[in-house]
Order: structure tokens, then sequence, then C-alpha cells
């Protein structure tokens, strides 16, 4: 049973395969996955290895490795591992080269790569056969090998297991499994500052979210790709609402910054419209630097909301744009 709520488990080898290092021997059974953020890979083999110095043999293992290669070996010998088949071509070769620089062991491994959506390669983990591993003829156990990687971002993952000895050494790997236990993670967005997404993904089968930028129903029907806010809708692509708000001259007062508000005489019957600036002094500025700041503000305002030959009012006084 797996350990993890919604985890997959993969048994990608039924039988041993021997890796000897040769160029056609290096790289054994492998899977690809493909993995989002928070889901955690776990990867096991059993390995051995047959020691290199037949001086350090027993004599069984002498007489039997002699028979097997005369093809005199016993009625009934029995050779589980056999070389993988098309091991050549791999198409990572070199990532983990220079994490592995310094390894003098066996150079045999369980190993797990991570890229990204685009195959750009982003974290690896590995696991190396030791000398526990070392068969002489006394029946030594096979080493378990275990690994687990918590993935950081979207992509695939590739696990595999290989050879990297440059002189010639046999090993054994089997029982070969890779678990994935998905993360509670279903969906996620990342938003532009005015809504527009990027970098969405959502897993695969599961339900679509439609409350997303600000907990707002995003509206996809016909094509509107519009977010429905509850007074009035917005659209991303352009940064901008497109409905008045019913309630805007009620509750000007809750908006920061530049802010109009109508007001109605009430004996004339005209309608004039003020205009609220809020300001924060967030550089530090003085009170003459600020008054200064404030002035030009107010100049700026008279000139530029007038209107031709129009009359406005700033602090009471009349100004009047030519």
């Amino acid at each position: 049973m797996c350990p993890f709520a919604g985890a997959r488990m993969s048994r990608v080898l039924l039988s041993a395969v021997r890796l000897n290092g040769s160029e056609s021997e290096r790289i054994g059974l492998a899977k690809s996955l493909a993995v989002m953020t928070g889901d955690i890979i776990r990867a096991e083999v059993f390995a051995k290895y047959l020691d290199p110095d037949p001086s350090n043999w027993t004599a069984a293992l002498h007489d039997l490795m002699a028979a097997i290669a005369g093809g005199t070996a016993p009625t009934g010998t029995v050779i589980e591992a056999v070389p993988p088949v098309g091991g050549d071509g791999f198409p990572f070769a070199g990532l983990l080269d220079a994490a592995k620089a310094g390894d003098t062991g066996t150079r045999a491994y369980l190993n797990i790569l991570l890229f990204d959506e685009n195959l750009t390669f982003l974290d690896a983990a590995y696991v190396p056969v030791t000398t526990a591993a070392r068969e002489d003829g006394t029946g030594v156990p096979h080493e378990r090998l275990a690994e687990e990687i918590i993935v950081q971002q979207r992509g695939y993952a590739y696990i595999y297991f290989s050879n990297d000895n440059d002189q010639p050494l046999e090993v054994f790997f089997d029982d070969f499994t890779v678990e994935l236990a998905h993360s509670a993670i279903v969906q996620v967005d990342d938003y532009y500052p005015f809504g527009l997404t990027f970098n969405g993904y959502r897993r695969e089968n599961g339900l679509k979210n439609k409350w997303k930028f600000q907990g707002q129903e995003h509206i996809e029907d016909l094509g509107l790709n519009w977010v429905s806010f509850k007074w009035r809708n917005h659209q991303p692509d352009i940064g901008r609402f497109f409905n008045v708000d019913p309630l805007a001259e009620d509750y000007y007062y809750n908006s920061e910054g530049l802010e109009w508000k109508s007001i109605k005489d009430k004996d004339t019957g005209i309608t004039t419209r003020q205009l609220t600036v809020q300001m924060y002094n967030e550089a530090g500025l003085n009170d003459k630097q600020l008054t200064n700041v404030q002035n030009s503000m107010k100049n700026q305002f008279a000139k530029s909301f007038s209107g031709e030959g129009g009359d406005c009012t700033v602090n009471n006084r009349k100004c009047h744009r030519t």
C-alpha cells in the first residue's frame, strides 16, 4: 500500500538487469513522469556487484564463473540478469558528471532528474551503490538504494539506474520501483498586477476552479475572459473595469488617491464635480517641500480640469484657463 493519499506506484522492473559499464551497458531501465509542485517522488532499487578482484572470490564462485564462461554450467543453472536493450543514446548524458566527479566508489547509482516544462534541468538526487553490496561468493544480500525528492516546480521527472564506472564492473539491479505521491495542490495561477494570468496549471483530471483573481469568478463563456466582481466586470488584459460602479458616488471616500464627487446645488439645481486628492508623504519631505508639491499640484489641476475658457476653484480661489 502506498503511504500517501493519492499516491501512484509503478513497478518498472520484474527481472534483474546487469550493467557492466561498457558503452552499451551504462544506463538501465527508466521511468518518466509528469509532476507538479509539491509532488513527492520516491524511488527504490536493490543492487549488488561482482567483486572485480577474483582473488577475493570463494572457490565455489570461481568454479561457477569458469563454467558459465566456458558454457559448461550444470543443467538448471539460471542466469537471471540480462543486459538492457537500447541502452545507448541516453538523452541526459553529462548532467550529473560534475556532482559525481569526486566519487571514488563503485560509481553505480539510482538517479532522479527534475526538469521544467521546457525540459530545462532543475534539480537532481542520486544514491550510490556501496561496498556493502560487493559479492564474493558468500551470498551477500542486495543493497537497498532509496531516494525521495519533493518537486518545487511543475515539469517532468526522469528516474533511472546507471553504472558510470570506466572500468569493467558487473552490477546487478533488481526490483526497481517508482512511487509518485500527489500534493494537495490541484491548481495554481500566477497573475500580473491587473489579473492577467501566466504560468497557470491544473492537475490532470482535476475539477476546474473558476474563482481566481482576488477570489472573483472568471467568466470564459463566449470567449469573454472577464473577471466578475460584485458590482461590475473587469477586463484583466487591459486592466480596466468597463461598468460604472452603481455605488461609486455614495462611497467615494473608500477609494484612495484621485476621486470625483458630484455636488448638486439645491437652490440652483446646478451640479458641480469636486475632485479629492489624497496625498501620502512616503518620501519624507519636510513641511516646506510638501507645501511646494501641494501648490504645484493645485496649479496643475487648475490648468488640466478647468476646461478651455472654463472656471475652476482651488481652495475657494477662482482660477481660469486661457
